[in-house]
């Protein structure tokens, strides 16, 4: 298994027998916000050609040292140095300003072809953070127009990007892989989302964009049609956005998050939302045995604040014990669903970006029992000890890993699933989960109900531990439904972040290799749904935003006549 905590920028922690991570990403909003503020200052800084030269050379140390293997989807060791060199041959000799720098480094980490490795250069503020005043989506190898934020781009909702200032769409596609890490196609597709999104981001995409207050947008409307359309930026998005209307009322986040919820009146579909995996009280346990008290004051508080609308209490023990408990949710789900004989469960990680996995573990008990796990979760998991390692975690020794061993570990040393780590390294992590290891030990509601059709919605946006899910619950008997992850099930993962010395460039590096499908090397990069959404399903469903969850009824209506008449009045 895997216990992760990762997702838009992400991070983690815990070694385990043969499978599972655990370590958080969403630490990255807190390092964004504080990069933001270091930003102001730095960036019309402009560094000499040996201080630039020195903070290449020590990005490349920290990957080489910290990372798994930094060469195997890149050509190999000596493309990548080949890579590296050409970057330190093109900084001038007067040197450069640190945005400049920036660039000239995006290919060198976008070869390391890893989701999780990489570099940023946050934004300073003003008015140029924002790029096109659009919500896009991915669906069938398209992106497409999914949410407007004026009554005036209204018509466009559902039309296909087919190019932007005069350059075509796939001329995109290729450009964005030279600027970003991507893990298959629709990992590439999120980032040129991402970069149609951002001015900065869009201008690097797109230099024909630079210092224009319209970009003309090339689209195929749902009817066949094309058209050009200028589209203003704007310095900020409004608050209300304008999207297709759907037939289905899911529950939100306001009291929690996991949430659940039923979309019938007899109680016979239960859906499950995640919006992302750091939402649970379980998570903030795991984070206060082994991240600074720092951040686990900040999540702690921003969780408990953000649920209970109201300020956390002064003692980091009584916030956390004020948090929904992913726990007492799925306990008083199945309850429910036992109760009322609920035959479909829908588990939405659409969007989802990820965070702390054991989420994961603790569902697949209620529904299934402890010792599936095995089976449901098994992931191949390669760790690396590296000094960076052991200073993102202050509190873990290379002794601590090593007292599981047969033979003393050094620094530089991997960890490889058929050695040293077992059961008793198993109950140490669960221990860090006081809330559920309480349920475990009693057995209360170990595979209490399960419904007989379990349903996982995936999008392109399901990312890190939100994909483990998805790709654990496959492997558990559930059915996916929706758009494949741009995550791949055979990659690397599990972030350790780092600070240039003389640019203050920030970043994150991944020091695990996970293996998902070690013996099927196509699913390992691409795992696509039973159930692909593809964009003529979508217009039939008017573009509806819940649209697997449409689909996913009608699958299942198939099978029990008159089921769908409950839902889609």
């Amino acid at each position: 298994m895997k216990y992760e905590w990762k997702g838009v920028k992400y991070m983690k922690d815990s070694i385990q027998r043969k499978k599972k991570s655990r370590r958080f990403f969403l630490v990255f909003y807190f390092l964004v916000v504080i990069a933001i503020c270091y930003a102001w200052t730095q960036e019309g800084k402009r560094l000499n050609r040996d201080q630039l030269v020195e903070d290449t050379r020590q990005l490349a140390s920290i990957i080489e040292s910290a990372h798994p293997d930094p060469y195997i989807n890149g050509g190999g060791k000596i493309a990548f140095h080949r890579r590296l060199q050409e970057i330190l041959a093109a900084i001038p000799a007067e040197g450069m300003g640190i945005p400049e720098y920036y660039k000239i480094l995006r290919p060198f980490i976008a070869g390391i072809q890893d989701a999780h490795t990489n570099i940023w250069l946050p934004s300073s503020g003003g008015n140029s953070s924002l790029g096109l005043p659009i919500g896009f989506e991915a669906i069938d190898n398209r992106v497409i127009v999914a949410r407007v934020y004026s009554e005036e781009h209204k018509p466009i909702l559902g039309a296909v990007i087919t190019g932007v200032e005069g350059v075509a769409f796939t001329e995109l596609i290729s450009r964005q892989k030279r600027l970003k890490p991507f893990e298959n196609e629709y990992g590439n597709l999120n980032n040129v989302m991402s970069s149609l999104g951002q001015r900065k981001s869009l201008e690097d995409l797109l230099p024909e964009c630079r210092g224009k207050d319209q970009i003309t947008v090339t689209l195929r409307l749902p009817d066949g049609t094309s058209q050009e359309k200028s589209i203003s930026l704007i310095d900020k998005l409004p608050s209300q956005r304008i999207a297709p209307p759907t037939k289905i009322a899911v529950p939100n986040f306001d009291k929690s998050d996991p949430v659940y919820g039923f979309l019938d009146t007899e109680g016979k579909v239960a859906i499950l939302r995640f919006g992302n995996m750091m939402g649970y009280r379980e998570a903030m346990e795991y984070l206060a045995s082994v991240a600074d008290s720092e951040t686990v004051t900040n999540w702690a508080n921003y969780n408990y604040e953000r649920f209970n609308k109201k300020k956390s209490p002064k003692g980091l023990k009584e916030t956390i014990a004020g948090i929904p408990s992913a726990t007492e949710t799925f306990a008083s789900l199945v309850a429910e669903m036992k109760k009322a004989g609920t035959e479909m469960l829908l588990l939405d990680v659409r969007g989802n970006p990820g965070g702390n996995s054991f989420i994961t573990d603790i569902l697949i008990y209620f529904l299934f029992g402890w010792e599936i796990r095995d089976s449901a979760c098994n992931t191949v998991t390669i760790s690396k000890f590296s000094e960076l390692f052991f200073t993102n975690y202050e509190q873990r020794t290379i002794e601590d890993f090593g007292k599981y061993y047969a033979f003393p570990l050094m620094i530089g040393d991997y960890a490889f699933p058929e050695y040293g780590i077992g059961d008793q390294a198993e109950e140490e992590t669960l221990g860090r989960y006081a809330t559920f290891a309480a349920e475990k030990k009693s057995g209360a509601y170990e595979a209490y109900f399960r419904p007989k059709n379990i349903v996982v919605l995936i999008s392109s946006k399901t990312f890190s531990s939100a994909y483990w899910f998805a790709a654990d619950l496959m492997k558990a008997g559930a059915m996916l439904v929706g758009t494949p992850s741009g995550q791949a099930g055979n990659s690397f993962g599990d972030v350790l972040s780092f600070t240039l010395k003389n640019s203050g460039l920030m970043g994150g590096v991944s020091y695990r290799q996970f293996l998902k499908f070690p013996d099927d090397s196509f699913k390992g990069r691409l795992l696509r749904p039973d159930f692909e959404l593809t964009y003529e399903k979508l217009r039939s469903y008017n573009f509806d935003p819940n649209a697997e969850i449409i689909w996913a009824l009608e699958l299942f209506s198939n099978q029990k006549e008159g089921f769908s008449t409950m839902i889609l009045e």
